[in-house]
């Protein structure tokens, strides 16, 4: 299984809100559940991402954000649903991601 690698530049780390809404499950494909985050960039690496991730869903595979923490370490967060909208003039993508376990 292959990695669609999605990285968010010039930002530093995203701020991730915890979602805490019941029909949130409803879009994690997982035999247990686990938290969900949303977060909006920006800034990307010049890629499209509802279409990297339609094209890695469709092929099995995942699709992940990539970002520099503030101890400059890489990080990744596996992305379950994505848009993209318009704000202001100026692309925004949002993200539903998978929250690492506390």
């Amino acid at each position: 299984m292959t990695k669609e690698r999605i990285s968010i530049v010039g930002q530093g780390p995203p701020d991730v809100l915890k979602v805490e809404e019941a029909w949130v499950q409803s879009i994690v494909d997982s035999t247990k559940p686990f938290s969900v985050g949303f977060l909006r960039a920006r800034h990307l690496d010049g890629s499209m991402p509802p279409e990297m991730c339609r094209r890695a869903w469709q092929a099995n595979d995942s699709t992940v954000l990539v970002y520099t923490d503030e101890s400059g370490e890489e990080q990744e967060l596996p992305v379950i649903a994505v848009r993209t909208s318009g704000e202001d003039g100026e692309t925004v993508h949002e993200f539903w991601v998978k929250l690492p376990e506390e």
